[in-house]
């Protein structure tokens, strides 16, 4: 377990039992934990919707906490035809295809695009960034908040609001995976 005692984004979630954790990174990236007490993991899940999420969202606070966050590695792989597909982007995967911008040989069409993403959670990998705005207001007492129980990770765009990454980790122990 990595152990932080840092300024952090807070909420206590009292109607789902749950520790809202938010660490804002470079690039507008903030990274955003949800950890329900034992047994109400499900409740979460099936309570959380997207007004539910930003709602929760307005209402942290800069708090000092003490924080211990597994070291943990999540991957994915997404097979972007689909998601292409869906945007109306399916000539490149044609026989009809235009990629004579890319090269001069023809005919040339994709048949397949994969992306893979990788997030990885260590001593050295969970420094964030802080915007010079953040300090901490009241003194009042530290929250420990310990990640070794399943809890939910979101990682998304501050400015779009855009999920990049969405995940349960069910077993948060040492070198565990997503």
């Amino acid at each position: 377990m990595i152990n932080r005692r840092d300024i952090y984004l807070l909420y206590r979630e009292e109607e789902l039992s749950t520790w809202v954790v938010a660490n804002p990174y470079r690039n507008e990236v903030i990274a955003i934990f949800m950890l329900p007490d034992q047994g109400k993991m499900k409740r979460l899940e099936e309570t959380l919707n997207q007004n539910y999420f930003e709602n929760i969202m307005r209402l942290l606070k800069v708090r000092t906490a003490n924080v211990y966050f597994p070291k943990l590695a999540m991957s994915t792989t997404y097979d972007l035809e689909i998601i292409l597909s869906t945007l109306g982007i399916t000539q490149a995967f044609s026989n009809e295809a235009d990629l004579s911008g890319i090269t001069q040989d023809a005919p040339v069409k994709l048949n397949k695009a994969l992306q893979k993403t990788v997030l990885t959670f260590s001593n050295k990998s969970t420094k964030a960034t802080r915007n010079t705005g953040l300090s901490e207001g009241n003194l009042t007492k530290v929250p420990t908040i310990r990640f070794d129980k399943p809890f939910l990770v979101f990682i998304k765009n501050e400015i779009t609001g855009v999920p990049l990454i969405v995940g349960r980790v069910t077993n948060p122990t040492e070198n565990s995976c997503l």
